[in-house]
Order: C-alpha cells, then structure tokens, then sequence
C-alpha cells in the first residue's frame, strides 16, 4: 500500500518515537483540533461506531464510555474535556501501532484516494507521501491554502513525480505564515519522499 519509509515519516511525526510516546503520549492529548490518542488518531472526527471498530480488543473497554463523551468535539470544547476521569485512558505503544497500520493507514489511503483517484499508479513512496499529507490536512480541497494539493490532482494523472513534490513543497507557504513548523517539515519531508523514489 505505501512504503516502510511514509510509515516511518507518518510515525515521526505523529509520535516521535516509541519512548516519546510511551513518556508523553500513552494518554489523551489536545493537540489544537480535537482530543488525540494513540498515533494520531483524532476523536474530534470520529464516530462511536469507528471508534468502537477501530479500538475494541486493543483498549480497555471500561474506556469507551470515557472516549465517547468528547467525539466530534474540537476546539476549546474539547481541551475542557482534558480532565482526570479522561486521562484514566491509558493505551500501551503496542496497542496503538496495530490501530495505525490495520486501521490508521488504510482509512488514510481511502482518503488520498478519494482526491487523488490515480494513487494506485503512483509508487509506494509516493502514495505514502499523499496519505501523510490527507492525515494531516483532510480532504477538502476548498479556498486558497488549498491550491497546491488542487494542482496534485493533476501531476498523479499524469505520474509527474516532480511536479508532486514541488506542489507539496510550496504548500508549506500557508504553515510558515503561522508559525507551525512542524507541519513546514512534514511538507518538505513528504517532498523529499516523493523525491527519493525516483533514484
């Protein structure tokens, strides 16, 4: 489906590493959109049914009840839900990393593939790089911070590799106006990914 090394990118950007995890993540987080747990998995867009899918058999179920107050909550409503009962949730790295590769990864592939309908053609490297940035960003292709995974669409028609990864190396533009380094590095690290498969 995508390459050991977008696995690996996806991983460190998302958690770190399995220590990093292990100190700081093992718990629900609020990252800015809604409450995290695990690798990146984002309860502010996740229904009762996903989740239960995604996560029976890997948490206690005793937590379920816990996660299902804060689904679909972003924002503020969510970072007040970061309270004691909350961070009872504890989910062990191991646990977390079967609900991304069995779960995670392919949802995200659905997701590049429903903007991006040729990613079956492109290379691994490349199909990973596009499901790191959909991950990240989501689907929409609306308004201007949009513009460059627009121009995607059709640089994986045709296989232009270049072209993909100049397109997400000038979408990091819209995170340097914020501050927002880490999703600056994540675009150059996706390009340079894209670049790498073809020598």
């Amino acid at each position: 489906m995508i390459s050991r090394s977008a696995i690996d990118l996806i991983l460190q950007f998302e958690v770190g590493n399995k220590n990093y995890y292990n100190k700081f993540l093992f718990r629900p987080s609020y990252r800015g959109t809604g409450i995290i747990i695990g690798i990146g998995y984002d309860l502010g867009n996740t229904y009762k049914t996903q989740l239960i899918d995604d996560w029976d058999g890997n948490i206690n179920p005793n937590y379920f009840p816990l996660l299902f107050r804060v689904l679909g909550l972003n924002g503020n409503p969510a970072k007040q839900m970061l309270t004691s009962d909350l961070l009872k949730v504890n989910i062990p790295y191991l646990c977390a990393y079967e609900v991304f590769i069995k779960r995670t990864i392919p949802r995200g592939y659905s997701m590049a593939k429903f903007i991006y309908p040729q990613i079956d053609d492109l290379n691994d490297n490349t199909r990973g790089a596009l499901v790191s940035l959909v991950l990240s960003r989501g689907t929409s292709l609306e308004g201007e911070n949009r513009e460059e995974m627009r121009e995607i669409i059709d640089f994986t028609r045709n296989r232009d590799y270049e072209g993909i990864a100049d397109a997400l190396e000038r979408s990091k533009r819209h995170f340097e106006e914020k501050g927002l380094d880490d999703q600056v590095k994540r675009r150059e690290a996706e390009a340079d990914l894209v670049l790498s498969s073809l020598f």
